[in-house]
């Protein structure tokens, strides 16, 4: 037999492998946080759930969803990402996934949304970003009295932590003498800011602080020099005082600081004075009272003998 008629005669077995293929899902934020996911997996061509195929039953990271909770659909799976982090999956070609994020924790936006459902022919790498929602500060400035002084600067000072607690710097707003206070680090030699700013408002003015992230704790107390200070935050109740304290943000907040300064009337008594006089009034009051009442028991016995003499 010749060479090539042994090859001729060979066969040949070529077998189709369905290659696992490699699914990464990652939650990218701004700020820390715990993000709810849903995964299910089905066969492409005949959409039978394939949960177990791929062992999500068996995985501890994984929980089943209950039907009634998705809609009546059997086969959900949840997971939770912290921000940064990942999950890798395999699942093995023409098998398709479809992933969500649901149960966004409040005060986080999403800005960009992941391929979200793909059949299997290549690795995916789906990402989930979320950022802080953004609000603006307000603040608000007024004078009131017969002696207020209507055209004076009055001296803020702000400060601004994240959600996090980390101090927010940088922020750059050209107005009302806005500048942000600093320290030298001695390592690098240069001044670094501290999240805390000053500025100057006078009678009707205000400042804005915008795009500050939700859950941003902020304190903005002013100098009062001898005024009587409240403030109102939104329409809240007038607090007496002249800063608000800690305050976090969670909506826009508009903030409100009254001076009132008013003229006391002269009245020409000292408080000693008046508290003599107010003795004086309650002496003469009781001997009024003995001397009526005095007067009253003398009509009283004159009428009784009157009557023992008729």
């Amino acid at each position: 037999m010749t060479e090539h008629a042994e090859l001729r005669d060979t066969k040949f077995v070529i077998t189709n492998k369905q290659e696992p293929y490699k699914l990464t899902v990652t939650k990218n934020a701004d700020a820390e946080g715990q993000f709810k996911f849903r995964i299910r997996v089905d066969k492409a061509d005949t959409n039978e759930n394939a949960a177990t195929v791929i062992g999500l039953d068996k995985n501890s990271e994984f929980s089943e969803i209950a039907p009634e909770q998705a809609n009546g659909e059997e086969g959900w799976y949840q997971f939770t990402l912290s921000t940064g982090e990942s999950i890798e999956l395999e699942i093995p070609s023409g098998y398709k996934y479809k992933v969500e994020e649901i149960d966004m924790p409040y005060g986080f936006v999403s800005v960009s949304e992941a391929d979200t459902e793909h059949v299997m022919t290549q690795d995916w790498h789906a990402v989930f970003t979320n950022r802080l929602e953004r609000f603006d500060l307000e603040i608000f400035k007024l004078v009131t009295g017969d002696l207020g002084n209507k055209s004076k600067n009055w001296t803020f000072t702000i400060a601004l932590t994240d959600i996090s607690g980390n101090p927010i710097t940088g922020l750059d707003i050209s107005e009302h003498g806005w500048t942000e206070k600093t320290v030298h680090d001695s390592d690098s030699d240069t001044d670094v800011g501290t999240g805390v700013y000053t500025f100057t408002l006078a009678h009707n003015e205000f400042l804005n602080v915008p795009d500050l992230p939700y859950g941003t704790t902020y304190i903005v107390s002013e100098e009062n020099g001898g005024y009587t200070s409240t403030y109102r935050i939104n329409n809240g109740v007038q607090k007496s005082g002249n800063s608000t304290g800690e305050q976090v943000l969670k909506d826009n907040d508009r903030l409100v600081f009254t001076n009132n300064l008013t003229a006391n009337v002269p009245t020409g008594i000292s408080d000693s004075g008046k508290l003599a006089v107010l003795i004086i009034c309650l002496v003469l009051l009781m001997l009024g009272l003995l001397l009526a009442f005095r007067r009253y028991k003398s009509r009283i016995v004159k009428v009784q003998h009157n009557k023992h003499k008729h």
